[in-house]
Parts: C-alpha cells; structure tokens; sequence
C-alpha cells in the first residue's frame, strides 16, 4: 500500500489540473469570471501535491520509473496545460478574437506554452542527472 501513496499524491496533482482545466471551459461558457479564482486556486494545489509526491516516494523508498512518468503526465496538465487555458481564457475575454482574425490566432498563442512544457518534461526524464535535483 505504501508504495501507492506517492502515486495517489501524483494523481491528485493531475485531478488538480484537469478540473482546473474543466472549469476555465466552464466559466468560458456559463460567463462566470469567480471560476477562475477556483482554478487558479487549483493550479496551485497541484503543485503542492507535485512538491511532496517525490518526497514522499524518496522517503518510503519506494521511487520508480512509473512515478517518474507519471509525475511528468501530470505535470504537463497541471503546469502546461491549465494555465495555457486560462491564459488563452484571458486573451479571449479581452481580445474578442472573433472579431479580428489576426487577434483569433494571437489569442492561441499561449497554446505553445503545451509543447515546450511537454519538451522540457521528456528532457526531464531522460537526464540522468537530474535525479535528484534541477538544473
């Protein structure tokens, strides 16, 4: 069981993330700005779970290749993809992208924040020095 808990603390990491995600949608579509205080609030969450979720499996000893994959996973949403949302949440509410074409694809631009997220994390995962500390 034990060698579960860092898993679990992962995974609440990634539920932090994804429901941040769902309700940025969400208050896109409802128009309901207060929303986004939750997700931010939720944004942060995931990292305080991202904080102990490698503590945690270093000291039960318990660290393992599917954790590692696992954490990046989760950190793409959390750390890439949620807040790319709410940023391209706040272009939209400001820019009116459909008014303006060039304004509408400026408005995704923060979208390119997934992909160099996703490109630092597999580097992350395949430097063998950074095991145990960030460079």
């Amino acid at each position: 069981m034990r060698r579960f808990v860092p898993n679990l603390l992962t995974l609440l990491n990634l539920m932090s993330g994804v429901v941040a995600v769902v309700l940025i949608v969400y208050s896109i579509v409802i128009h309901e700005p207060q929303i986004i205080q939750i997700a931010v609030a939720l944004i942060l969450i995931g990292a305080i779970f991202d904080v102990f979720d490698g503590f945690v499996a270093r000291k039960l000893g318990v660290a393992s290749p599917l954790g590692l994959q696992l954490d990046s996973l989760a950190d793409l949403i959390t750390f890439g993809f949620a807040p790319a949302a709410l940023y391209v949440h706040i272009q939209v509410a400001h820019v009116h992208p459909g008014t303006d074409l060039l304004a509408g694809i400026l408005s995704l631009f923060p979208l390119i924040l997934i992909a160099f997220s996703a490109y630092r994390l597999a580097k992350f995962n395949i430097d063998t020095e950074q095991r145990y500390y960030f460079k």
